[in-house]
């Protein structure tokens, strides 16, 4: 799917779900709450997200120490939608979302951003960070497109955006060492997600 305008972005949202979602300011977290909500499609490594557990392969565990996780739904390889139906309501300050690798290519971006939106709802987080997709070894077009049409979500629903690409890239694809199969980081890849979403969620522009 190319890039859509903002005008064609509402459109199909507004045809795969009708309804306001309440989202979040852009400002940062009040002192002392920092607790996150974390729902990931591409690193959950060996990690036990109903403990609250996770392994070095995965970016909540590089997490900087004066944030919190508090829930999680994690899973390799699932898709939005499913990502979607095995998320609860929280109390988590912020609500942390990285998916969509698995809908690339797959399903039309409109379908992705509904159920992110569900996620969103059912969480109910304050606070809602998007982080854009890691690099794509091969057909890194995929992900770039994908990643302006988060952009787009992003700015239209009121929610943070990170970027961790450039720390993780040279050019539009991964940087030596921080992937081993073209999508999912290795700990050197997993620890620098970690650190750029730790330094959006403190630090926030």
């Amino acid at each position: 799917m190319g890039q859509v305008s903002r005008r064609q972005l509402l459109a199909g949202l507004a045809l795969v779900g009708a309804g306001s979602v309440v989202g979040c300011s852009s400002g940062g977290a009040a002192r002392g709450d920092n607790t996150v909500y974390v729902v990931d499609s591409l690193t959950a490594a060996d990690s036990d997200p109903v403990a609250l557990r996770f392994g070095a392969t995965s970016w909540a565990a590089h997490l900087d120490p004066k944030l919190t996780v508090v829930g999680a739904r994690t899973e390799d390889g699932a898709s939005t939608e499913a990502l979607a139906e095995g998320v609860t309501r929280s109390d988590a300050h912020t609500l942390v979302v990285l998916s969509g690798a698995h809908d690339v290519g797959r399903v039309a971006f409109e379908r992705t951003a509904y159920f992110i939106e569900e996620i969103v709802k059912t969480v109910r987080s304050q606070r809602v960070l998007l982080c854009t997709l890691p690099p794509r070894d091969p057909r890194p077009d995929l992900h770039v497109q994908f990643n302006q049409n988060l952009a787009l979500l992003a700015k239209d629903k009121g929610w943070m955006l990170c970027d961790p690409s450039p720390a993780l890239s040279v050019g539009v694809l991964w940087a030596p060492g921080m992937s081993d199969d073209g999508l999912h980081p290795t700990v050197a890849g997993a620890t620098t997600i970690g650190q750029e979403l730790s330094r959006c969620l403190l630090d926030p522009q």
